[in-house]
């Protein structure tokens, strides 16, 4: 028992070592409390979880003030202390998602409707770069023979048909289908539905008819942005070649429609595709843009450099300047959180502190979660944080190294010391972001790093001041310029993408990792970071056990689309089975990234009638189902009642998607019944 006292004593002295850097957990553990709340099966009584969870978090409080007025003394207080704070930090999260989710209260269609009129406002309009697919979104519905509290606050729209007279802000009238966005297509997959919950959209649908303008819109703020921003991407458009047209506006107003699909994958398999998105680059660079600016010109004119701090006033006007720019894009939750991240370190400047702390990471990570607690699960937001995390981590790691560097530094060494410090960035960055890229996206850009290297100097340099200068020339009509130079280099950018994107082995093609990996690779991140002096090497036992997981783990073998129209069966690369090459495309293409396969990897469908046997599988087929023979477990696939009742006592798992209810089956049946979800979630109609 003294032993174990002792180990005891030694953690909680080690832990207490490590007091400086408490504050950076806060985010870490009211994320797990949002992550928690996100991934239960039934929604909680609002009311009751409220009043349950509030005298927790009081008591947490609490402990967090015992704790900085000193009054506990024995080890067994602390403990008990710090087991109350990060439960209350838990908690935190959690209710934050409660709330959110509450005041969110988006309806959801639950079901395909019958052709029906439905009027309503167009509040957003993309048109794709081929010029005939049209997506927009309505608002304020009335939807026929749909009750009011049935029917959605907007809804998504597809539509092929030509009608260039609708404009954002008119409101129409059209014969349209509706329908409910689908589930994800396998356990663990991105869940749209709840994506479009937080956005307020209850369901997509197309049109059958050109639609029909009863109103035009009547002035408002966000039409007056929205009429700004079409304006822009016509002289846009004017001023330069398609090419680089569509990545100027989408830097410009957030619109990226126009951009080619070849475009977008050589952005992707080059590890640029970040460029493209506003977020945290960009903010950051139109602050550091404006800062410097600023204070060069404040820091010439003697009279107000020695009455005033120049520093701060240029801080200020980063602030203004990043703050106008994110109003004036179309607004997404990455540029709202890049600026809340740039704007706390453009206030920790005119607070005088370091606007490079991990402790302000800290803060814009506790007030996005508490803001936006769904933000966990989003990739983006996974990868950003990941991203600054640790480089500001390397960064105060590497200070005296550098700081002693640039000491007396002349033009030689400042060249040296940008391109170091611009290539050690972008590794530092890759590095951050490789574990989330394969988990989310099935790939790594392996050249990422030389993409980076080649184009964000072009970037810095380039295409973002000069966006800054043809934002101030547009009121004077002398925007040409400024454009032209901003698509050169994006010219450029593309042509550095195409370079590295067709280089050979641009991307390496990896399975979907197991959560549980993610989140042991996530924490050895988190201690390498947060934990002082030798404790670092921590991170260690996480990371090991990670690649144990990754690499022991089976893959998926058998695939089943959410409404039960499409089985695929895996039994190594090369031997891929499929019921279908024509029915959902999407769950196809989900599926062979999840397993690290590309959308060209050659499948074989199932045979209409007979059988296709391998060493591990066999698929037998007739006119009214397909069996399916794993060593594991044997499936029947099929429309056929007479088929399936048939199978009732042969497969462990019958699989269709009409009904399918037999008065005894030992098999566990998969039908349209059972595609309606047993969880009750808000976001699941």
């Amino acid at each position: 028992m003294g032993l174990f006292n002792r180990i005891i004593a030694a953690v909680f002295d080690f832990i207490l070592s490590q007091k400086q850097n408490f504050i950076l957990w806060t985010p870490v553990f009211i994320g797990i409390g949002a992550a928690w709340y996100f991934s239960l099966s039934n929604e909680p009584d609002f009311k009751i979880s409220i009043l349950s969870i509030t005298p927790l978090l009081l008591l947490g409080a609490l402990a967090q003030y015992a704790f900085t007025v000193s009054w506990f003394e024995t080890l067994g207080q602390k403990i008990l202390a710090a087991g109350l704070i990060i439960l209350s930090l838990t908690f935190l999260g959690y209710t934050a998602g409660i709330i959110r989710t509450h005041f969110a209260n988006t309806h959801m269609i639950d079901r395909n409707t019958r052709p029906m009129m439905v009027t309503g406002t167009i509040t957003h309009m993309d048109q794709k770069e081929d010029k005939k697919n049209i997506l927009f979104i309505m608002d304020n519905l009335t939807i026929e023979n749909m009750a009011k509290s049935e029917t959605p606050k907007s809804v998504r729209i597809a539509s092929r048909l030509k009608n260039s007279e609708l404009k954002v802000g008119d409101t129409i009238t059209a014969l349209m289908i509706l329908q409910p966005f689908k589930p994800p297509v396998n356990q663990g997959a991105y869940d749209f539905r709840r994506h479009y919950f937080f956005n307020d959209i209850g369901g997509m649908g197309f049109l059958l008819k050109p639609p029909e303008a009863i109103s035009k819109p009547k002035s408002t703020i966000d039409l007056t942005l929205i009429s700004w921003r079409e304006q822009l991407r016509t002289k846009i458009e004017k001023i330069l070649q398609p090419r680089a047209a569509g990545i100027v506006t989408a830097l410009m107003t957030g619109e990226r429609a126009a951009i080619t699909d070849i475009d977008w994958d050589n952005l992707r398999h080059s590890g640029l595709a970040h460029i493209i998105s506003i977020s945290g680059l960009h903010v950051a660079m139109v602050a550091t843009s404006i800062f410097f600016v600023v204070r060069l010109l404040l820091a010439l004119l003697p009279f107000l450099a020695l009455r005033f701090s120049i520093k701060k006033v240029a801080a200020l006007a980063a602030l203004i300047g990043c703050a106008l720019y994110v109003g004036f894009v179309v607004p997404t939750v990455p540029t709202t959180r890049s600026l809340l991240m740039t704007g706390i370190a453009l206030i920790a400047v005119l607070l005088d502190r370091s606007p490079f702390s991990l402790r302000l990471i800290a803060l814009s990570a506790v007030a996005l979660l508490l803001v936006l607690p769904e933000s966990i699960w989003s990739a983006s937001f996974q990868l950003s944080f990941a991203a600054v995390t640790l480089l500001v981590a390397a960064a105060e790691v590497s200070r005296p190294y550098w700081s002693k560097f640039k000491e007396d530094a002349g033009f030689i060494r400042k060249i040296i010391l940008y391109v170091g410090a611009s290539v050690g960035t972008t590794i530092v960055a890759t590095i951050a972001t490789a574990p989330y890229s394969s988990f989310h996206f099935g790939q790594i850009a392996n050249y990422s790093v030389l993409a980076n290297g080649l184009a964000i100097p072009i970037t810095a340099i380039i295409i973002m001041p000069m966006l800054i200068v043809a934002f101030l020339a547009l009121p004077f009509h002398l925007e040409s310029l400024p454009l032209k130079l901003m698509g050169w280099g994006v010219d450029k950018m593309l042509d550095i993408a195409d370079y590295v994107a067709h280089l050979p082995h641009a991307i390496t093609m990896t399975p979907i990792w197991p959560f549980s990996a993610l989140v042991l690779v996530s924490i050895a991140g988190l201690l390498f970071c947060f934990i002082l002096g030798r404790g670092k090497f921590l991170c260690l036992i996480p990371l090991l056990a990670a690649g144990f997981i990754i690499l022991t783990a089976k893959p998926q073998t058998i695939f089943i689309s959410p409404e039960h129209k499409l089985v695929m069966v895996y039994e190594d690369k090369n031997k891929i089975f499929i019921s279908s090459m024509r029915r959902d495309k999407f769950a196809r293409e989900e599926w062979l990234q999840f397993l690290g396969l590309s959308d060209n990897t050659k499948l074989v469908s199932f045979p209409k009638e007979g059988v296709v046997k391998t060493d591990s599988t066999k698929i037998t087929c007739d006119r009214g189902a397909c069996r399916i023979e794993t060593p594991d477990q044997k499936i029947t696939f099929g429309n056929s009642w007479a088929a399936l009742q048939e199978d009732c006592n042969w497969a462990d798992i019958i699989i269709t998607e009409k009904y399918f209810a037999p008065k005894t089956c030992k098999s566990i049946i998969q039908d349209r019944q059972s595609t309606k979800q047993t969880q009750n979630r808000p976001w699941i109609p």
